[in-house]
């Protein structure tokens, strides 16, 4: 299962293949084909969200190529959009019985590309944000009065953050499948599953009081408690789901995942103080997306920092708060996620002095995650 920012583009066409992908490399990931059959063995594989499909092609036209997509399991959520010199409404209409949602007509005007192409992955993100909060309702009902205050927790983690998590540890997974030392622990499966668990990690805040969780200043040290009790809580919550969902495979990781984000590389962290390869793998990921979110994006008790003082961040806890290889495919990934934050921030960095109790002269941004809590007091809480 792949991310919402995939493109495939066929056309025999050379010189319309390079125009599409300059035009929309910068925001999506494209990959181009000169031909239905090629686009047939490719789709599979790349998994696009959406495909820009030329209707005269030699071999396998358009239309047929559209109906064979269809046909794959893994295209069934796919649009199709149809690029052709042929505009009769007859057209068109062919087209559309073949399973194209849209239609643009050659020559074609970039601006007319890129806003179709805009609107609908715009309607691609916004059914991912709708599936997570039909998985989060379907666990509320499965472990009834333990999720009854579940409403709190949406409103804090919208819908966007929970996107944006799941965005970061997919693609954090994928260059770990590619590079480094868990190539083969992570397959298909495994990104399947964190596809569906990665959203749940903070789901133990529940149980947390909203005048803790939305306290605008700093935590005491018993709230600070309070708060670490979250991850227990949500691998109790999600193990109970589980055992009321057996077919959902998922949970198993989205329990690891709750219980064990916020422990540290170095052993130091909670709530069972794991070290190394003792924290699972899906945690490690996700520990890096949510730190890396939480900095860039605002918050009831904090601004948002700019996206290169985040990845600093995320690269000095290397050894101690995050697991080396996640920081060196976050590293690999970097341009990736900051095109994606782009695209999916609510939060807007702000200049250094902006933050609550900096000074001009102040360095408010500590490239040592250790040291976060010193810099600037009201980013603690991203580690909590």
């Amino acid at each position: 299962m792949h991310l919402n920012d995939r493109i495939l583009v066929i056309d025999d066409n050379v010189d319309n293949l390079m125009i599409l992908q300059e035009l929309l490399e910068s925001e999506y990931t494209v990959q181009c084909v000169a031909s239905g059959e090629e686009a047939l063995r490719v789709a599979p594989r790349f998994q696009p969200n959406l495909v820009l499909l030329d209707v005269m092609m030699p071999g396998l036209d358009g239309n047929d190529t559209c109906d064979l997509l269809r046909l794959l399991p893994e295209m069934s959520a796919a649009k199709i959009v149809m690029v052709s010199a042929r505009n009769e409404l007859e057209d068109r209409l062919i087209s559309y019985d073949a399973g194209a949602v849209d239609y643009i007509s050659k020559p074609f005007h970039e601006q007319e590309v890129l806003a179709k192409v805009r609107t609908w992955m715009g309607m691609v993100q916004a059914r991912h944000v709708e599936d997570i909060s039909q998985e989060v309702a379907t666990l509320r009902d499965a472990v009834g009065t333990a999720l009854a205050t579940l409403a709190s927790f949406r409103d804090m983690e919208t819908g966007d953050h929970l996107f944006r998590i799941r965005w970061y540890s997919h693609a954090l997974a994928e260059q770990l499948a590619l590079s480094g030392p868990y190539r083969l622990q992570i397959d298909e499966t495994f990104l399947q599953q964190l596809f569906r668990a990665s959203p749940l990690h903070d789901i133990g805040k529940v149980g947390i009081d909203d005048a803790i969780l939305r306290k605008p200043g700093p935590l005491t040290d018993e709230e600070r408690e309070i708060i670490k009790r979250h991850a227990a809580t949500g691998g109790d919550i999600l193990s109970r789901a589980a055992a009321k969902l057996p077919h959902a495979d998922y949970l198993n990781m989205a329990i690891d995942i709750a219980r064990h984000h916020h422990e540290r590389f170095d052993g130091s962290g909670y709530p069972n103080g794991l070290a190394g390869d003792e924290i699972p793998l899906p945690a490690r990921i996700v520990a890096v997306a949510d730190v890396f979110d939480a900095l860039t994006t605002r918050r009831v008790y904090k601004l948002a920092i700019p996206i290169a003082d985040a990845a600093r961040i995320i690269e000095g806890g290397s050894g101690s708060q995050f697991d080396p290889a996640v920081v060196d495919a976050f590293r690999s990934r970097f341009e990736e996620l900051k095109q994606a934050h782009g695209r999916y921030a609510n939060g807007v960095p702000i200049d250094r002095d902006e933050l609550v109790g900096a000074g001009p002269d102040e360095h408010v941004y500590s490239h040592n995650i250790d040291h976060i809590e010193h810099s600037f007091a009201m980013q603690e809480r991203v580690l909590l």
